[in-house]
């Protein structure tokens, strides 16, 4: 058990429910992070998280738990979650508002609502129906920031996309004679790593594909994830042979020759393919179709080495039209990172999808 004196008391341990949501390492979509905590007498008795897809989510985790240490009159304890709790059946695991009611907690405080259209502000009716007490919006934006690939899903039917940009400090991807191994540092690439196993897919253009020839995995410690790969253009390269192939199998790449506007294509890869999350990595021509198709959702930059210098052939986010100043796309910033004294990350929303 842990003791918590706090003035903002909610907040305190609604932050721990936020950690314990984004503890799989994983992409656990097409469900969202969740996490709950139970918390009486200013100590927590019973905290969990979901998993990810047929596992127990984390009001069930953070009851037994509970139950687990001995705790069993729930009607003085608060239960502290990050999503509204569930009601709808059409799923491989039971609904969680009916459970919190059975055990009869007297405060329920949630972040945000679900955005799922079969939920959406029907489970907090339920349990205020129940007479339960419903405290909502407690840390709402850094939930909905969490699950901003979750709502996107749900609300725009569109998987989310995360652009992941290495580039030298004048914005360089590549050098003038094509080679871009290896701009950042060996630590840079392993947070990249991670970043990899939290999207489902990776995108990448034709040309990156022939020159680079990447293997496009998750390497975490300990354990390989295979990706979905979206290869946009016209591969040299033999597809069968390649190091992306051998590490996710062939039948994971999907490519895409098509000259249909790039939304309508990811809007495809997603009813038909089952892509909830893209990760765009490479080049610069994909990155800023991207970029200037407005579908980009959070960035991640990385910048590495020193100054290029040179034609600048390579250079980050390139339009056909001149840029205005008025026209940006703006990014709001949530995290910096000085990595190994070398790099720098720099990762923010372009937007966040909120459930209204």
């Amino acid at each position: 058990m842990l003791a918590l004196v706090s003035p903002h008391v909610d907040e305190a341990f609604m932050r721990i429910a936020l950690s314990l949501a984004d503890s799989p390492r994983a992409c656990i979509l097409p469900n969202p992070r969740v996490g709950a905590v139970i918390a009486a007498n200013s100590k927590i008795w019973g905290s969990g998280f979901h998993r990810g897809p047929g596992n127990p989510h984390a009001e069930v985790e953070a009851i037994r738990d509970a139950e687990s240490k001995g705790y069993r009159d729930f009607s003085k304890a608060t239960l502290y979650v990050t999503l509204e709790p569930c009601c709808h059946l059409k799923k491989r695991t039971p609904p969680c508002a009916p459970l919190v009611i059975e055990k009869n907690f007297s405060r329920v405080v949630i972040s945000t609502k679900d955005p799922n259209p079969e939920v959406a502000g029907k489970g907090i009716k339920l349990l205020k129906k129940s007479g339960i007490s419903v405290d909502l919006g407690c840390l709402e934006l850094e939930a909905s920031e969490l699950n901003s690939a979750f709502s996107k899903n749900q609300i725009q039917k569109l998987p989310y996309v995360i652009l992941k940009v290495a580039m030298t400090y004048d914005g360089k991807m590549a050098d003038d004679f094509n080679s871009s191994q290896w701009i950042t540092c060996d630590a840079s690439r392993s947070i990249v790593q991670e970043i990899r196993a939290r999207a489902d897919a990776i995108a990448i253009g034709a040309r990156t594909f022939d020159v680079d020839n990447p293997s496009l995995n998750a390497r975490l410690p300990g354990e390989t994830l295979k990706r979905k790969i979206i290869l946009f253009g016209n591969p040299k390269r033999r597809i069968s042979t390649s190091k992306a192939a051998k590490s996710n199998g062939a039948e994971s790449i999907l490519t895409l020759r098509s000259k249909t506007p790039l939304r309508a294509q990811i809007r495809q890869l997603y009813l038909k393919q089952n892509v909830h999350s893209i990760l765009v990595e490479g080049g610069a021509k994909l990155a800023s179709s991207f970029l200037a198709s407005k579908l980009v959702d959070e960035v991640i930059l990385f910048y590495g080495r020193g100054f290029l210098g040179g034609r600048g052939t390579h250079g980050f986010f390139q339009t056909p039209m001149k840029a205005s100043l008025s026209k940006m796309i703006p990014l709001r910033v949530v995290e910096t990172k000085l990595i190994n004294e070398q790099d720098v990350m720099i990762r923010g929303f372009t937007n966040v999808h909120r459930t209204h």
